[in-house]
């Protein structure tokens, strides 16, 4: 009541059916937003008043062998799936859907654990910058190609800098 303006956004969901691979403990996106859907609507008598759906879309890969984490298939495709789910109900289809990150989780051909104590694990092997801005390239390619007709609202790059030299 006190901005008419504002609007609101879901919760950010992380990726939408593909949740990891060799790495557990993760509950999709799109069984979050089931359960959110249905719990407040039985709850209030309507869908949660959401203006815009969040989403972050990574390529959560532990698999060294698919190093580096560079799958713009598989966060494309988090986008397309959340669309479609909201396309399925008619008190979400027109909402439009921000990335509120995208990014990748792994750059490095390897990864190593040279000091188990510190249960961590650092960048083995070399950087693929080349594949990396591939990646970034053919993601923000297809989020212009898509961003009308899939009503995607905007996409934030996500960066952080952590020193994996130091044990913390």
């Amino acid at each position: 009541n006190a901005d008419p303006t504002a609007k609101i956004t879901s919760p950010s969901l992380l990726n939408f059916d593909f949740t990891c691979i060799l790495c557990g403990g993760y509950q999709s996106g799109h069984s979050w937003a089931d359960d959110f859907v249905t719990t407040y609507s039985n709850l209030y008598g309507t869908p949660p008043p959401v203006d815009y759906w969040a989403i972050d879309i990574y390529p959560i890969i532990w698999d060294s062998n698919m190093f580096p984490t560079v799958r713009s298939d598989i966060v494309i495709d988090q986008v397309v799936q959340l669309r479609q789910w909201l396309n399925s109900m008619p008190t979400e289809a027109s909402k439009p859907i921000i990335i509120t990150e995208v990014g990748l989780h792994w750059g490095f051909s390897d990864y190593t654990n040279d000091n188990p104590s510190c249960n961590l694990i650092y960048p083995a092997g070399t950087y693929q910058s080349a594949a990396v801005t591939n990646y970034l390239g053919e993601v923000f390619t297809e989020l212009e190609s898509m961003a009308v007709s899939s009503n995607i609202h905007s996409w934030f790059l996500f960066s952080t800098y952590r020193d994996l030299t130091a044990c913390i």
